[in-house]
């Protein structure tokens, strides 16, 4: 159990982010599957009901969690690099964050939501992919390309492949990252892969008629 008490051996305020902070050391050690409010609760020497106080219910508890996780990236500031390698750096800034925590990437593959807080750098890196070179109908495709490599990357860090579940093996996501790979060399990182994506779709882009 976690320990709960301040130096002076006195309970701390129960309040939304001890509530959090809790479930996401939970997560992390043992998966989200084996989140419930009973356990958080445990953990906070509290009764389950004293939750709901601070938190609508299960689903609301795991939105804030994403939400918390969302608000650790650290991308750099707009228009500070040049548009390739904006979005490359707020691609691995995600990265960074993502794969640390070993159940947000499969909380996100099996259709759970993601926190609305990264909604401005999504739009920045699709404007910076623009910016390179690549297509205005393109430029979503690309995106995913590159998530799908973020998630892969952060997938074969933080848990073997062969405790996934087989769609997510067989998903694209895997398929997107071992493709990139093999064109782009093997011995190559993730920040190297990235950025030959998007040469690659500007590249294409520029040859089509």
């Amino acid at each position: 159990m976690l320990h709960n008490h301040n130096k002076s051996g006195q309970k701390p305020k129960l309040d939304s982010k001890r509530i959090v902070d809790v479930a996401l050391k939970i997560a992390r050690s043992d998966g989200l599957e084996n989140l419930s409010m009973r356990r958080v609760a445990t953990h906070l020497e509290t009764g389950p009901m004293s939750l709901y106080n601070h938190v609508k219910n299960r689903e609301d508890l795991i939105a804030k969690m994403v939400d918390a996780v969302a608000l650790q990236i650290d991308a750099p500031e707009p228009r500070t690099l040049p548009p390739r390698a904006e979005a490359t750096a707020i691609a691995m800034a995600g990265f960074k964050v993502v794969s640390k925590e070993n159940w947000i990437v499969h909380h996100l593959l099996t259709g759970g939501r993601g926190s609305l807080l990264v909604v401005p750098l999504v739009e920045r890196i699709m404007f910076a992919l623009e910016k390179s070179g690549i297509k205005h109908d393109r430029v979503a495709e690309a995106f995913e390309t590159i998530l799908h490599l973020v998630y892969a990357a952060a997938l074969a860090r933080v848990r073997p492949q062969k405790d996934l579940k087989k769609p997510v093996i067989e998903s694209t996501v895997i398929a997107s990252f071992v493709t990139a790979r093999k064109m782009s060399g093997d011995d190559e990182s993730l920040e190297q892969v990235i950025l030959f994506v998007i040469g690659a779709y500007a590249a294409s882009d520029a040859a089509a008629p």
